[in-house]
């Protein structure tokens, strides 16, 4: 075999190499990922360590559970109270002189003062208190909803930088492999050092973007540890179920009866009604039974110079009713039911500006899913394609009617294609979820990430509706 001829057969060689790489680069996508090993986690794990270990997650909870104390606090107001005064009292003058003056006395008093009607302003008060916590507890399952998105997006991230660096290793080897064959033909003189130095800048360009995808791949980790709260490990493809429509209506129709914020706002607008209620109530009149039993007790210290023997100790019961009639009250009721009115138009407003949000949001969210659709087939289009193409530029550049530069702008436009389909699979999936989340079906419970024992993330956490003054203790987390 002559100098030439082994030249050719190098190149051919390394080109044959590199064209295999880039059919199996542009089959795999999106899957080009290491094989799954013993520590190999899926998108649902990942998912459910993010809802465990996510400290934002907690302090909204935390948040939630403190604001449920606000029920409570709104009851008080109609339940019963009791008070216990104790004293001992030295009398040093008097004003009036009398025998029957006591020089010192003690006293015990027992108070007990019990609200029998308040216009409703406590029944109002706790309603409104009761549907202001669900409603927190919705945008609380709107914000678990949004954690979820962005460890979905932190997931695939990772599995596109991965991808895109293996193309872009893969691109160096086909371009070295390449290069070997150049260099073969230019010391036999059948290529010039114009080729030689296109075909050395092309390497390099090829190991700045494999540097590049180190760097994008190593804020992607970063990024998804930080919302995890674990390093990624041998990531899966994401195989999961999301919830969709078949039509943009029923879409829309579903995020109007699920949305998580849009019931939260529905929520508020309800509760703003008894909050006007509430303050209404305080025109009316309230009434309250009381009671008290006191003890006295004066020590001895009344003067002896009595004819008879005086009592110097002893109990006293009082019980009575009390009424009272706001008559005028300074403006004060007036002012609350004003701002009560003015909360209740802001909450009805703040609802029709949500119900727009999540309606454009739900047709821009389908409108992207159906185009990325469609850019994706023509992404797969555009990699089949160019490997026809990279494929009869060599066999033509063997055959001599075109150049190394065309075979270097083949192998390039077939690694962006291949780069482009992965990162429109990466948009097509955050898409679909993004729907999903809109429509409201994101939450834990519906996406199967918790059990249905775990009562964390099923339904509201139950306010403590204790009676007692002590019971201040609450779990640590």
């Amino acid at each position: 075999m002559t100098g030439f001829e082994k030249a050719r057969y190098t190149l051919w060689r390394g080109m044959i190499a590199g064209l295999k790489f880039g059919s199996l680069a542009g089959t795999a996508g999106l899957m080009v990922i290491e094989p799954p090993t013993a520590s190999a986690e899926t998108l649902r794990s990942a998912l459910q360590k993010t809802i465990e270990l996510s400290p934002t997650l907690s302090a909204r909870r935390a948040s939630l559970t403190a604001e449920s104390e606000t029920i409570v606090q709104a009851k008080i107001e109609g339940r019963p109270s009791a008070f216990v005064y104790a004293g001992i009292t030295e009398n040093l003058r008097y004003q009036l002189s009398s025998v029957f003056n006591p020089d010192r006395r003690t006293r015990a008093d027992l108070a007990i003062d019990i609200p029998l009607y308040l216009g409703g302003r406590v029944k109002n008060a706790v309603r409104a208190e009761i549907l202001s916590y669900r409603a927190s507890w919705r945008n609380t399952e709107a914000a678990t909803s949004e954690l979820l998105l962005n460890a979905v997006i932190a997931y695939v991230d990772v599995l596109r930088e991965q991808a895109v660096l293996e193309l872009a290793e893969e691109e160096v080897s086909r371009l070295v492999s390449n290069h070997r064959g150049v260099e073969g033909q230019f010391r036999i003189g059948d290529l010039t050092l114009t080729d030689v130095s296109q075909s050395e800048a092309r390497i390099a360009l090829a190991r700045a973007d494999v540097d590049s995808a180190k760097a994008r791949l190593l804020r992607a980790r970063e990024e998804y540890t930080t919302i995890v709260g674990d390093a990624p490990e041998g990531l899966e493809k994401p195989e999961f179920e999301l919830p969709s429509a078949a039509t943009e209506a029923e879409a829309i129709q579903t995020a109007l009866d699920s949305n998580e914020i849009l019931r939260a706002a529905r929520l508020r607008i309800e509760a703003s009604d008894y909050r006007v209620k509430a303050a209404k109530a305080e025109r009316l009149p309230r009434i309250s039974a009381s009671t008290s039993v006191r003890y006295f007790n004066y020590l001895n210290s009344i003067t002896s110079e009595l004819p008879y023997e005086p009592k110097q100790q002893g109990t006293a019961v009082e019980v009575g009713i009390t009424a009272e009639i706001p008559i005028y009250q300074g403006g004060g009721p007036s002012s609350l039911v004003r701002q009560a009115i003015h909360q209740q138009t802001q909450a009805a407003q703040e609802w029709i500006d949500t119900e727009r949000t999540v309606v454009s949001q739900v047709r821009t969210a389908y409108s992207t899913l159906n185009l990325l659709a469609s850019q994706y087939r023509q992404a797969a289009l555009a990699v089949s394609a160019n490997q026809k193409a990279l494929r009869g530029a060599r066999i033509e550049f063997e055959m001599g009617t075109r150049t190394l530069l065309n075979v270097l702008d083949a192998q390039q436009e077939l690694f962006q294609a291949q780069t482009v389909r992965v990162s429109i699979e990466r948009d097509i999936f955050i898409a679909k979820f993004g729907l999903a989340a809109a429509m409201g079906q994101t939450s834990p419970a519906n996406l199967g990430l918790v059990d249905s024992d775990n009562t964390a993330f099923i339904g509201p956490p139950k306010p403590r509706f204790s009676w007692s003054d002590w019971s201040d203790q609450v779990p640590r987390p």
